[in-house]
C-alpha cells in the first residue's frame, strides 16, 4: 500500500534549513513566500495528518485536520478526514462525526467512503452489539452494500479497496431491525484496533485504509490563510511543519 510522504521538499527545505540555522523566519519572508506559490505549507500539514492516521494515532490526526478544515471549510475531503478522525478516536462518541460527514456528503453524495462513514456513525444505521458485531438497520444495509461497491473507484481513497474485505463480512443476523452485522467490527473500532486482511501480511489501521488524498491544487488557494494562521499561533501543532518560527 501506498505511503504518505511526509518530507518537506524544494524550497521548503531550503526556508526551514536556513531556520534551523537562524532560529528564526521572518513573518514577511513567509507571507511573500505564500503569496507567490513558493510554500507549500498547507500541504505538508494535511500529509502530516494522514502520516498520523496511517499510524494509528486518530487522536493527535484529528487536531490537524480540525485545523485544517477551519482554514478551508468548503473542501470536503476536509470535513471527512476530521470525521473520520473523531470516529476512530472516540468510538464511543461516534456522533459527533455526524456534522462533518454530513457537510462531506453534501458535496459528494456518492462518495463511498463518506457513506461508510455516515453508516459507522449515525445510530440510526448502525448499533454496536454486545458481541462486539456492528449491526445494520436495513437502510445501513442498504448504503454499506452500495458503497462496498463502488470502493475501487474512490479514487482518492487509494486504499478503500483493502477495506472492501472487511466489508464482505457482512452476515444476517436474524434480527428484523437489524437484520446483518459486521462481526467484530465495533469492538476494533472501540479499541482502535488493526484489522487483518486476506494476503496483507500485517494488520492494517482502519484510518490508513479510509483515509482521503487531497492534491496541492485543491489546497493552494487557501495557502495564504494557513500561513497567517500559523503566524497567529492559531495551528494545533505546528511543529509537524519543521523549524522555530521565534520570529512571530
Amino acid at each position: 500500500m501506498r505511503q504518505t510522504p511526509l518530507a518537506v521538499t524544494g524550497w521548503v527545505a531550503a526556508l526551514w534549513a536556513a531556520t534551523a540555522a537562524a532560529q528564526a523566519v521572518s513573518p514577511t519572508t513567509l507571507r511573500e513566500a505564500a503569496r507567490s506559490g513558493r510554500t507549500h505549507l498547507f500541504e505538508q500539514y494535511y500529509q502530516a495528518g494522514l502520516g498520523r492516521l496511517a499510524g494509528g494515532d486518530a487522536a493527535r490526526a484529528l487536531l490537524l485536520f480540525e485545523t485544517a478544515s477551519a482554514v478551508a471549510p468548503n473542501v470536503p475531503e476536509l470535513q471527512y478526514q476530521v470525521a473520520l478522525s473523531r470516529l476512530l478516536s472516540d468510538f464511543a462518541k461516534r456522533e459527533l462525526a455526524l456534522p462533518p460527514i454530513r457537510k462531506a456528503l453534501a458535496a459528494d453524495p456518492r462518495n463511498p467512503v463518506y457513506r461508510i462513514i455516515d453508516a459507522m456513525a449515525d445510530p440510526a444505521l448502525s448499533l454496536p452489539g454486545a458481541d462486539g458485531g456492528l449491526y445494520l438497520t436495513p437502510a445501513g444495509v442498504a448504503l454499506v452494500t452500495e458503497a462496498a461497491r463502488d470502493l475501487g473507484s474512490a479514487r482518492e481513497a487509494y486504499n478503500a479497496k483493502y477495506f472492501a474485505p472487511v466489508l464482505a463480512t457482512l452476515e444476517p443476523t436474524g434480527i428484523a431491525e437489524l437484520p446483518k452485522r459486521l462481526p467484530g467490527l465495533a469492538t476494533k473500532l472501540g479499541t482502535r484496533q488493526p484489522v487483518t486482511l486476506p494476503r496483507v501480511a500485517e494488520p492494517q489501521n482502519i484510518g490508513r485504509l479510509l483515509m482521503v488524498s487531497v492534491t496541492d491544487a485543491t489546497l493552494r488557494p487557501y495557502e495564504e490563510a494557513f500561513v497567517e494562521r500559523l503566524l497567529d499561533g492559531g495551528v494545533a501543532d505546528d511543529s509537524v511543519i519543521g523549524g522555530d518560527l521565534a520570529a512571530r
